[in-house]
């Protein structure tokens, strides 16, 4: 069977940290911010409206869902939109059985790059990343917490997203 879902996917759009790359960090998002080009000179006009990429709320931007859990293995899959990606290290599980514990993660190769707002090389996804997390104790019912972090392409930052999925005991 499949895992009972809830979660919550950080905060509003509004709320979210713009990174500016190499320039440091803005304190908010301003989505309604227009830009008017006057070209008065070249073509004798004012020039359109040009607006700031619009960007995906948290849930959509980063999707996470469950592919199951097969006796101690949970497959959790996570879905970034196009233009969008997810950090590696921001990937975190949990559950809340002290008697069932996260005993490894398994993600799969991703790419990686230079990142110079942290100063060190980051490995990233793009699209779907499967990731296999191994339970350790008994096949009890359990609610594993799924946690992750990423960025659109456009260099705005989101805050972690998160969801929550209750299995049954014994295979499922």
């Amino acid at each position: 069977g499949f895992a009972r879902e809830s979660g919550r996917a950080g905060q509003a759009v509004r709320g979210l940290e713009w990174h500016d790359k190499g320039r440091g960090q803005v304190m908010l998002v301003n989505l309604n911010r227009r830009v008017f080009v006057a070209s008065s000179l070249v073509a004798g006009f004012v020039g359109r409206a040009l607006a700031e990429p619009e960007l995906l709320p948290p849930d959509v931007a980063f999707q996470i869902r469950t592919g199951g859990r097969f006796g101690q293995a949970v497959e959790v899959l996570f879905l970034a939109a196009p233009g969008y990606y997810l950090y590696a290290e921001k990937f975190r599980f949990e559950t809340d059985n002290k008697a069932v514990r996260v005993a490894s993660v398994h993600l799969p190769p991703g790419q990686t790059k230079w990142e110079e707002e942290f100063g060190k090389t980051i490995t990233f996804f793009r699209g779907l990343v499967r990731v296999k997390v191994m339970l350790e104790g008994p096949t009890i019912p359990v609610r594993l917490m799924a946690h992750a972090q990423g960025c659109a392409d456009a260099g705005v930052c989101y805050p972690p997203v998160s969801k929550t999925f209750d299995f049954p005991g014994g295979r499922s």
